[in-house]
């Protein structure tokens, strides 16, 4: 009798443990197609801008450790702007410099990466690869028009600096900065050099995508280690351009060319 018990509690363990697996990856995916349905919203929004506004969406490069994806990258006379979206509904609190915020809809709170310092990273990942002063760079976020921020949060990126808005006011957000810092000719090299270094190919991407996945689970970069001390290789931009290197740099002067999708 004990062993068909036994048998029973197995199998009723193992299709729970498969139910909440399916669950589980239901919830990721239905995350990931309303991220992608929050982009097309404000690629369609900044596709009305005026053709002195370039814009790029879905942008890999190259980062110092790895990849970095953006959601949209406007190069314009004003400025850089770099634009992560975010399609969330409910209430957000937190802060403006702070790791996390807490997203709270129908009573249930969640923690959430903060996406300003999100798109601070990939600031850094832009004005690296480009050769760029990161005073050239527009950071900014978009929210859906289901999201509030509450006033703690909206207090704190006022305070910042940091700009915040709604996804129908991205467009006019942009064409209304001032001053020009930048010139026609600066806007072309941008735009031809961000072509140049930034991933297109299905195999870069997937690569992205595991770089991510391996830096939130371990920590690991997607150059991996130095094989002469073990470091981390990363991305430096020296004199002849983009290349990799050790991090414990000058004591190991390992260095190996960049290439793109690599």
């Amino acid at each position: 009798m004990l062993p068909v018990l036994f048998a029973v509690f197995a199998a009723v363990l193992s299709a729970t443990a498969a139910a909440i697996l399916l669950l589980v990856r239901g919830n990721a995916r239905a995350v990931l197609l309303r991220g992608e349905e929050g982009e097309r919203a404000v690629a369609r929004i900044l596709s009305a801008l005026p053709e002195k506004f370039v814009v790029m969406n879905d942008v890999i490069v190259p980062s110092r450790t790895g990849s970095a994806q953006i959601d949209h990258v406007v190069i314009s006379e004003y400025g850089v702007f770099v634009i992560e979206t975010k399609n969330y509904a409910g209430i957000l609190d937190g802060d403006a410099s702070g790791k996390t915020w807490r997203k709270t809809l129908g009573g249930r709170a969640i923690e959430i990466r903060n996406p300003v310092m999100q798109n601070s990273s990939h600031v850094s990942a832009l004005s690296l690869v480009l050769a760029l002063k990161k005073e050239l760079f527009v950071p900014l976020v978009a929210l859906s028009p289901e999201c509030a921020l509450s006033e703690r949060l909206a207090s704190s990126l006022r305070a910042s600096g940091v700009s915040v808005v709604p996804f129908p006011s991205v467009a006019s957000f942009v064409a209304s900065r001032r001053p020009r810092v930048l010139s026609r000719g600066d806007v072309g090299r941008l735009c031809g050099e961000l072509s140049r270094v930034m991933y297109r190919s299905p195999l870069a991407r997937r690569r992205h995508l595991r770089s991510v996945a391996r830096s939130s689970v371990r920590g690991e970069t997607d150059y991996g280690r130095c094989p002469e001390c073990g470091g981390k290789v990363v991305l430096v931009r020296g004199k002849a351009g983009l290349f990799l290197g050790c991090s414990n740099f000058p004591s190991c002067r390992f260095s190996r060319k960049w290439r793109n999708g690599r």
